[in-house]
């Protein structure tokens, strides 16, 4: 048996004199009927305008306003070109290169593929030229180059977190005598063994008060905090969610939450450090001595340019002048 999934010639035939049969009764675009023989004839109705497609979405006017316009003379430009062409600005180039893009995936035929290739040349070399600038502007002015705040250089970058390390020691030293600590933990948790000894090294080596308590029955597994009152309604006081819990607490009477569940021993520090710059209980010089950066100036957060008497945005030179304070 033949069928005619072996007989291709024959299903090929089959659909060229279907589609035959319909051309010749004019059912396609080829042969559309005569407006005249069915009585019409008004050149502004469906069978002279039917190439708008839905023309009826289209408002009609009466014929007496402009948009009505002349037979057979083109409308008037409605926005001025510029006789000089198009400029190509990254602007430009921002707006119209991701179409070249589309055009050459969709059909990329040489002339497509080179048009978007010429396009992204000119965008990446003008993006190498600026990054060529940047780098001539940032070279030698401290407020732009992010190396001198922070050096790049391994040995550079060694050489501030030592300096930040031995700031946070005086810093810590500081404490000791502006605030105290907190310590909340369960003697039955597991916790404790391993948190109490790292929280009582805290006030040996910088003299930090710390204040115990206990949620659980028992006293503390480590011998450390053996005076820690219990308190049972401490989680519902303060509100926290895992223990160990540290809090700092100044003469102000701020209590500040540092940490919940086990942390080390450098972290604790430093959130010790950053809830004490919060609470005011140290300045932002002594605080600047933890940071493992050069202390340089920052530019105003809250900058305030003068408004240029055209109303356009300030120019680039009064933009520098503000930031470079030659006001």
């Amino acid at each position: 048996m033949v069928t005619d999934q072996k007989r291709p010639g024959r299903r090929l035939a089959s659909y060229l004199a279907f589609a035959g049969f319909f051309l010749a009764s004019g059912s396609f675009a080829g042969e559309q009927a005569d407006p005249v023989e069915h009585g019409v004839t008004d050149p502004e109705g469906y069978w002279g305008r039917k190439a708008e497609g839905w023309f009826f979405y289209a408002p009609m006017g009466d014929g007496s306003g402009p948009e009505a316009g002349e037979p057979g003379k083109p409308p008037a430009e409605t926005s001025p070109r510029d006789p000089a062409g198009i400029p190509l600005t990254a602007a430009w180039l921002r707006l119209h290169l991701p179409r070249y893009l589309d055009l050459a995936l969709d059909n990329p035929t040489p002339e497509n593929v080179r048009a978007f290739l010429y396009l992204q040349r000119l965008a990446l070399d003008r993006a190498s030229a600026f990054a060529a600038a940047v780098a001539a502007e940032v070279a030698g002015n401290p407020l732009l180059d992010e190396n001198v705040r922070r050096p790049v250089s391994t040995l550079g970058g060694r050489l501030l977190d030592e300096r930040a390390r031995r700031g946070e020691e005086t810093v810590m030293s500081l404490l000791g005598s502006r605030a105290g600590i907190i310590y909340v933990f369960d003697p039955g948790d597991g916790t404790s063994p391993l948190f109490s000894p790292l929280v009582r090294s805290l006030e040996r080596d910088y003299g930090i008060h710390v204040r115990s308590a206990r949620t659980g029955s028992g006293d503390d597994p480590s011998g450390l905090f053996p005076d820690a009152p219990a308190a049972p309604d401490l989680r519902e006081r303060l509100g926290f969610l895992a223990l160990p819990a540290v809090y700092l607490y100044t003469p102000s009477g701020g209590l500040t939450p540092v940490s919940q569940g086990v942390i080390s021993r450098q972290d604790l520090v430093r959130r010790i450090i950053a809830a004490a710059r919060r609470e005011g209980a140290l300045s932002p010089e002594e605080f600047a001595l933890t940071r493992p950066v050069l202390p340089l100036p920052d530019l105003p957060r809250r900058a305030v340019l003068k408004q240029d008497p055209t109303g356009l945005p300030p120019s680039p030179a009064a933009v520098v002048e503000y930031f470079e304070g030659r006001r």
